[in-house]
């Protein structure tokens, strides 16, 4: 995947990335210690991202199930940062994320 980084193109594996937030008119990847950028809306990056592995929780945030340190009470936590799970999503997202840790982890 191509993202940006202090105006130079660098290519990026989808198991590297933590977690995705959006802003405006740009997208923020969280990759290890890095903050990469794409021009992508969040509903063009759910058509290329690996399905098993990403999850959009709520309407700004894609999140890595590789990455998640903690779910309890309905907030990820990921490398330091707590991210709510929207209501509509939440049944769906425990349920990805028990596929994910039964077959993956």
């Amino acid at each position: 995947m191509l993202l940006m980084e202090n105006r130079q193109c660098v290519n990026v594996m989808q198991k590297d990335i933590y977690y995705i937030q959006s802003y405006d008119s740009y997208t923020e990847f969280i990759v290890k210690d890095r903050i990469l950028r794409s021009e992508k809306s969040l509903r063009m990056l759910e058509e290329e991202l690996e399905a098993r592995l990403f999850f959009r929780i709520d309407k700004k945030h894609i999140v890595n199930f590789g990455y998640i340190e903690t779910y309890r009470d309905g907030i990820v936590r990921i490398k330091d940062k707590e991210i709510v799970v929207a209501r509509r999503r939440k049944k769906e997202f425990e349920a990805s994320y028990r596929g994910y840790d039964l077959e993956y982890r």
